[in-house]
């Protein structure tokens, strides 16, 4: 390995880094909409240079997650029911066909990959603490691993990597909705109900489930947005 390459290498870590460091802090509402991101404050507190920084911001404005503005810079991008409401449509679009589609291609290895995700997901512990105020982020993985084994034999790695897009987009609003009063508690029955449905090729029907999942969390992110207003 050259030393330039090492040095990519390096770079491509810090970066790496930093944006999943600043998208945790930005899921978990440590950093609010329309925060601005100031690079020079960013650079100091991750003890790096200024290109990894900006590097790292910029792959979050690609997800969404900030915004950059001429004169302005980069901020933590903003929320509204419309745009959750925009989003989740799209989820449920694109995901129903990606899962009917995968559940009429099954591998053994991908029933497999559902049981042992759902698994995982069902012993590890959504929040840090009994408030719910904390988001585990190994739930977080463990969840996006789930969600993505569903979907894995759809046969589009375009599809894939939409729908892995729109979820990332999506989980800041799930944070939302945790904060909602009477929030569900029901996230693992809903789980484990789609995996049954899929394993055994119940297509329809486990498309149905999947679309009551995402929309009951609409429910909750619509009450959230209606008691702060």
């Amino acid at each position: 390995m050259t030393q330039n390459s090492a040095d990519d290498g390096s770079k491509q870590t810090t970066t790496s880094l930093i944006a999943a460091e600043l998208r945790i802090a930005i899921q978990q509402g440590e950093l609010r909409p329309g925060e601005r991101l100031k690079i020079d404050h960013l650079k100091k507190r991750f003890e790096t240079a200024v290109n990894p920084v900006r590097e790292a911001l910029n792959r979050l404005v690609a997800e969404g997650m900030v915004d950059l503005a001429d004169h302005k810079g980069f901020s933590v991008a903003t929320i509204s029911l419309e745009a959750w409401r925009d989003l989740l449509e799209a989820r449920c679009l694109i995901e129903s066909g990606a899962l009917r589609k995968s559940i009429l291609n099954p591998t053994e290895e991908w029933r497999d990959e559902i049981v042992v995700s759902l698994h995982r997901l069902l012993r590890t512990p959504r929040f840090h603490d009994d408030e719910r105020a904390v988001m585990n982020p190994e739930w977080e993985r463990i969840h996006h691993w789930f969600h993505r084994s569903l979907l894995a034999r759809c046969g589009s790695e375009v599809v894939l990597s939409m729908c892995d897009d729109l979820r990332l987009r999506s989980d800041r609003y799930r944070v939302i909705a945790r904060r909602a009063r009477h929030a569900r508690t029901s996230y693992n029955e809903e789980h484990a109900l789609i995996a049954d449905l899929a394993i055994k090729g119940d297509a329809e029907r486990a498309v149905d489930e999947l679309v009551k999942h995402y929309r009951a969390t609409l429910g909750e992110v619509e009450m959230y947005f209606k008691s702060a207003s």
